[in-house]
């Protein structure tokens, strides 16, 4: 994570908040903790808003227009999930429909009842027609790798059903 807040103040970034580790005391001595952090200032083509990151960051922008707002959050390999923060709740709708993710919040975040679908879209998560769960690696006769103490990394273990000669 502190790489991309790096990248971000070496592309330009106005660091509204965090940035950095937090000074915290020694209960938490070692641990993996980085500030929640908000940027401002910077071009579409930076490393922080092109790539999909999973840390406490998010960069904001100012847009004239609903088109123009749909067309940055669009213009992305990415799109696991969104947030819309507004008053209008028909813009909000609207806007959803139109954003490339595979789930969309409106004013909140991570709200959601864990029985239903979920997998992202483009090259985000899994995909709901990706099929990566075993059954479709089973359904598509595909191999994957595993791992324990007995057997070496990287040495294929091969999920084929295999058949007995008659």
């Amino acid at each position: 994570m502190l790489s991309f807040y790096d990248r971000a103040k070496a592309e330009g970034a106005n660091v509204v908040l965090g940035g950095g580790v937090p000074s915290l005391d020694a209960t938490f001595h070692g641990g993996s903790f980085v500030q929640p952090t908000i940027w401002t200032g910077l071009p579409e083509t930076s490393t922080v808003i092109r790539d999909e990151i999973f840390g406490p960051c998010c960069h904001i922008a100012p847009f004239d227009s609903e088109e123009e707002a749909i067309a940055l959050a669009n213009d992305s390999p990415y799109g696991l999930a969104t947030s819309i923060w507004t008053e209008n709740l028909t813009r909000a709708h609207r806007v959803a429909a139109q954003i490339e993710v595979g789930i969309t919040w409106v004013n909140s975040w991570f709200l959601r009842d864990l029985r239903t679908p979920f997998g992202g879209s483009k090259q985000s998560g899994i995909g709901p027609r990706r099929r990566c769960s075993l059954d479709g690696i089973l359904h598509r006769n595909c191999a994957t790798s595993a791992s324990n103490s007995e057997t070496p990394p990287n040495r294929g273990v091969n999920l084929k059903r295999r058949h007995k000669a008659a």
